[in-house]
């Protein structure tokens, strides 16, 4: 189903992309029906995807200026990057940076007022989520070569041999 937000339609791709962001974290794995994880996935997807442009909006309607400097070297900071390949020119660079400045300090402010977690807080979380913080192996051997010649014997070097 297609959404709008204040006007602005909910591109499939943002919820696509918000999709497989979502997934990457390994809470979902815990739901063993495919079904119903794709479905609460989708469902978390869109919720995050309509949230991204609320904000985007609120961010583009603040009516506070930029700051000058900061807009002018971020735009410095795009061009020199970009040189000759980006199709952009100057002024959408600009528009582009502002956009984006406008959007981090909202988030900034968003964010700001939250307590801090306490030391005990935070180990109390992680305690009680561990599953959450699990790696994925990132490396898989399927067997080891070792060659054996005149220099290098078959036997594992011991503290002893070297003294």
């Amino acid at each position: 189903m297609p959404y709008v937000v204040n006007g602005q339609p909910v591109p499939e791709e943002l919820i696509r992309q918000e999709s497989e962001r979502l997934g990457r974290d390994a809470q979902w794995q815990s739901i063993a029906d495919e079904t119903e994880r794709a479905r609460r996935l989708r469902a978390a997807a869109e919720s995050s995807a309509v949230d991204r442009i609320l904000i985007a909006q609120a961010a583009a309607g603040d009516p506070r200026p930029i700051d000058a400097a900061a807009l002018k070297q971020e735009v410095q900071r795009q061009k020199d990057q970009w040189g000759r390949r980006s199709v952009l020119d100057g002024a959408q660079v600009r528009q582009a940076v502002e956009a984006q400045l406008r959007l981090q300090r909202l988030r900034q402010e968003m964010v700001s007022g939250a307590a801090k977690p306490t030391p005990g807080d935070v180990e109390a979380f992680y305690n009680a989520n561990r599953e959450r913080f699990c790696t994925p192996e990132m490396f898989h051997a399927s067997h080891i070569v070792k060659h054996v010649n005149h220099e290098q014997s078959d036997r594992p070097k011991t503290a002893s041999r070297w003294r």
